[in-house]
């Protein structure tokens, strides 16, 4: 060998570097819905359910937890991730090798010199790989990698090709997205392949399922618990989706056609009744939650057909397409006068006269773009100082108001034609509003992201509702909608400060449903409640997770877990003035901005910690006292309806506790079960089963009942939901 050799293969020995390298993205990449720290698809390929995170079962000197990360083997101490040691040639290449765990996606990555890394991709198949490295002057590095979840999904790269997806397409399992179909295959008891074997999935427990209903419904009983344990998730879902409306305004309109007076009260009733009645308690809650985005409030709107309508439309919307609910919002009357778009009339600058800009300025800041640019992710996009940019000016906001003129009442008797009945046209609460084009704005508008919507004179057979479509397309098609609306459908179901790669893995949804289809709400459903964020239990011990349950929420959750009836069968559920005792009542915001703002972070650890708890901005000493009381009267005595008839007052329904008083750690559990979850700590526990041992001997059986469930719903455990 010459010196010059000798000299260049003892200086590539010295600077040669290799490591193995696990290139994790996100936790949440991995799904965990028992929150063992261990991915459920590799427990069940390696029939490893039972093993604990940090054990070592082959004694390999590889935690169980990094098995699972790297897909090898828990039971062969000869399957973990690591590079064997070097061996090299006289010409300067050395040879590398490691094991690879089936299915395990692994990159070679080599980087010579001043030169850029170069890789070779290779595919586990339970053996070991051995490749040689070419010699070059100068130093060297080699690295192993094996890459985590390439595309965004929220599944590994692993967990994919084990389940048959495709790594490199979020929607290869099909329209409801690859991580949604892994947790559907998981939870439904079904049969499926991973790897090469056929595998069932474990159904619910009573716990998930009843986890999983808090999201997904207003309030769920025992039987419906049940159900999904006997059903799975998606299937669930599927079925709900199948469901009628359960809709509001026909005992509104029954009540207005047998010439009875109809006021909120009556309203409330009817909705209450389908609450408790009707089988649709996915789309009821999707309605409640579109309530608290898409807000209009009868504390400003005194029409009661027209705020039945106005939720009927949101439960009619609550399965379709975004694009469609948002035009349904922009030309509903009862919208059209809350946020006095109605008789919106063009600039008329001779007598000082401008179009209103309310609702110009809400539709981009409340309903679909929001206040700064977003990435995918929902996270702010920032310029070259770091700070947000604005998604719109007030320049913006005055070219938007000119788009929303010309329209008033609807229905077949506003004539359009007549220059009059702009004004005078006979109020229609039901019928979407029409256009006066006498009374629309026809010059043209430079709106967001260079859109330009021609003038009248340029465009002679344009009309009004064409600049309204070409806007409302517009916001339907900009970046920011899907994150928007997204972290807020989240943040309403399931959790306030949810991870952007959450928000991510619901935008990608909204954006394609996997059929290319944009907006379509059955899939951004599936993609909020069939999440690992939304399933595992990792999320218990998780400070950033789950949010705290809006009082009013707490409120229908009692009544309808455990089915409120009366004498007569009515709902005349006043509601005792919630408003003001809880801060909430159904469709009853304060302002535009519902009853807290998605951004609120109550002073303290929660904003120190860069956190948000909308629901916090209404809880205050008077409402949390007040809240409770309203729990204990209920509770302890039924509550009333409005009209004088005893007949209608409502009664919770307790017998099946009654029947648990004799073992009071199955009835803690129940509660803890119908109520909180099954989160209710073991302190909680402890401390209601003490009470119960010094309740007064002349308690009776339904005192000591309503006694344990008013200790639960004071509990913290109750109020927080994970």
């Amino acid at each position: 060998m010459s010196e010059n050799a000798s000299n260049t293969l003892f200086r590539n020995q010295l600077t040669l570097f290799s490591f193995a390298f696990l290139a994790l993205g996100s936790a949440n990449a991995d799904v965990d819905i028992d929150g063992n720290n261990l991915r459920d698809v590799w427990e069940i390929y390696y029939g490893a359910s039972e093993l604990e995170a940090l054990g070592d079962e082959d004694n390999d000197g590889i935690s169980n937890q990094r098995e699972s990360q790297t897909g090898t083997d828990p039971f062969d101490s000869n399957s973990y991730f690591k590079l064997s040691p070097l061996s090299y040639s006289s010409d300067g290449s050395f040879t590398l090798r490691w094991f690879g765990a089936d299915y395990q996606h692994y990159l070679l990555q080599t980087l010579q010199g001043s030169e850029s890394w170069s890789s070779s991709e290779f595919i586990g198949a339970n053996s070991t790989f051995e490749t040689q490295i070419e010699p070059n002057v100068g130093p060297s590095l080699a690295r192993v990698v094996i890459p985590d979840d390439s595309d965004s999904d929220g599944l590994s790269d692993y967990e994919e090709r084990l389940l048959g997806f495709d790594p490199n397409d979020a929607y290869s399992a099909g329209e409801v997205g690859d991580m949604a179909q892994a947790i559907a295959m998981l939870t439904n008891g079904d049969p499926f392949t991973i790897g090469n074997a056929s595998v069932a999935g474990q159904l619910p427990n009573q716990v998930h399922a009843s986890r999983f209903l808090a999201q997904a419904s207003l309030g769920a009983d025992l039987e419906e618990i049940n159900r999904v344990t006997e059903i799975g998730m998606s299937t669930w879902i599927d079925e709900q989706f199948d469901e009628a409306p359960g809709l509001v305004e026909p005992e509104i309109d029954q009540r207005i056609a047998d010439a009875l007076n109809t006021y909120q009260h009556h309203r409330s009733a009817a909705w209450w009744r389908q609450v408790m009645t009707s089988g649709d308690l996915l789309r009821q809650r999707i309605a409640l939650a579109l309530s608290e985005i898409y807000v209009v409030s009868d504390q400003v709107i005194f029409d009661e057909e027209g705020m039945a309508n106005y939720y009927d439309m949101l439960l009619n919307n609550a399965f379709g397409n975004w694009r469609n609910l948002i035009k349904d919002v922009t030309l509903h009357p009862t919208m059209g006068r809350y946020l006095s778009h109605f008789q919106n009339r063009k600039a008329d600058p001779n007598i000082n006269r401008y179009p209103d800009e309310n609702y110009a300025r809400e539709i981009m800041q409340l309903f679909s773009i929001g206040l700064f640019e977003l990435n995918q992710d929902g996270t702010q996009i920032l310029d070259d100082l770091g700070q947000p940019i604005p998604a719109y000016d007030n320049g913006d906001i005055t070219t938007m108001a000119r788009v929303f003129t010309g329209l008033s009442s609807g229905g077949p008797e506003a004539d359009t034609d007549e220059p009059w009945g702009f004004f005078f046209s006979p109020n229609d609460s039901d019928a979407p509003m029409k256009i006066w084009e006498g009374e629309h704005d026809t010059d043209e508008k430079l709106l967001l992201n260079g859109i330009t919507l021609p003038s009248f004179e340029d465009d002679p057979e344009r009309t009004a509702i064409d600049d309204i479509d070409d806007t409302l397309d517009m916001l339907f098609n900009h970046p920011n909608t899907p994150p928007f609306v997204s972290r807020l459908l989240i943040q309403r179901l399931v959790t306030s400060n949810p991870s952007p790669e959450y928000i991510g893995r619901v935008s990608a949804a909204f954006i394609n449903n996997g059929n290319g289809t944009r907006g379509d709400m059955k899939a951004v459903i599936k993609a909020i409640l069939l999440d690992n964020e939304a399933r595992s239990d990792a999320v218990l011990a998780d400070s950033r997770a789950g949010r705290l349950r809006e009082p009013y929420l707490r409120w229908i959750r009692l009544v309808k877990t455990f089915n409120a009836s009366s004498e007569d069968g009515t709902y005349n559920i006043a509601d005792w003035n919630t408003d003001q005792s809880m801060g909430q009542k159904w469709m009853r915001s304060p302002s535009v901005f519902n009853f807290f703002k998605p951004d609120h972070a109550p002073s303290g650890s929660i904003s120190n910690a860069g956190m948000v708890a909308p629901e916090f901005e209404i809880l205050t000493a008077t409402t949390s006292m007040a809240t409770q009381n309203h729990f204990n009267g209920a509770i302890s005595w039924g509550f009333g309806g409005f009209e004088d008839n005893a007949s209608d007052g409502l009664h919770l329904n307790t017998d099946d506790l009654l029947d648990l008083l004799d073992e009071p750690e199955e009835l803690v559990n129940r509660l803890d079960l119908l109520l909180a979850c099954g989160q209710l700590s073991q302190e909680s526990k402890d401390t209601i089963l003490g009470s119960i041992d010094e309740m007064p001997n002349w308690f009776s059986d339904e005192n000591r009942v309503s006694a344990v469930m008013r200790l639960v719903m004071f509990s913290p455990d109750f109020s927080i939901y994970q």
